[in-house]
């Protein structure tokens, strides 16, 4: 996710105008990836968004060091890079749905205004991505309709959570979100790969990842 007066910050989601991707020496995108990767409900986002935010330790600067996400229910939350060139390495149980964002923008309260419908506005605003990309197993997954604000909300925010440590403080913090949310079905046993890219053409606001997952075994 990120937020402007944040500096470097989260990650998570894209735009209303998207570039599929920034393809290495202008080649045509391949067919996007057939293995019906959709988009999740809103309260599922919310969920998401709740634990990439508020949870302790944070899932977010944890990527930073390795770790991939969590298990949650039937699902693994993906935490999104935060960073240019995250590499993490990640055991996905057989069966489990992958829950992952890799772009988007959110805005607080008190800090982007003052009122749900101020802080909806300016997380609108704010996800306006120059660059922005995921590939799934060397395949680019189709972005268009995945992106989406989840509305204002509140993140319970644990001592140590990604708000805690960027001065948001603890407890029910009142946070909105703008961004792209992908729910990849399960996918077969052995390796693969997930990568993602976004750039929001400001500095400090460009981040990429390389999720190698490892299924079943």
């Amino acid at each position: 996710m990120s937020r402007r007066s944040f500096g470097p910050a989260l990650v998570v989601v894209l735009v209303a105008t998207l570039l599929l991707g920034a393809f290495p020496g202008g080649a045509h995108p391949a067919p996007s990836h057939g293995l019906g990767i959709y988009r999740p409900s809103v309260p599922l986002a919310r969920v998401y968004t709740r634990w990439a935010l508020g949870a302790s330790p944070s899932p977010l600067f944890g990527a930073l060091e390795g770790v991939c996400g969590a298990r949650m229910g039937n699902d693994v939350f993906i935490a999104p890079p935060i960073a240019e060139g995250v590499d993490v390495r990640c055991r996905v149980p057989y069966g489990a749905r992958i829950v992952f964002s890799h772009a988007a923008w959110f805005t607080l309260i008190p800090f982007d205004g003052s009122t749900d419908v101020e802080i909806v506005a300016a997380a609108n605003a704010g996800f306006t991505p120059v660059v922005s990309w995921v590939r799934l197993d060397g395949r680019p997954v189709r972005l268009a309709g995945r992106s989406f604000n989840a509305g204002a909300f509140d993140v319970w925010s644990e001592p140590d959570s990604f708000l805690d440590q960027i001065g948001a403080g603890t407890g029910a913090v009142r946070t909105s979100i703008t961004g792209t949310f992908l729910v990849i079905p399960p996918l077969p046993c052995g390796y693969h790969r997930l990568r993602a890219a976004v750039d929001f053409g400001i500095p400090d606001q460009s981040f990429s990842g390389t999720y190698r997952l490892r299924v079943c075994g």
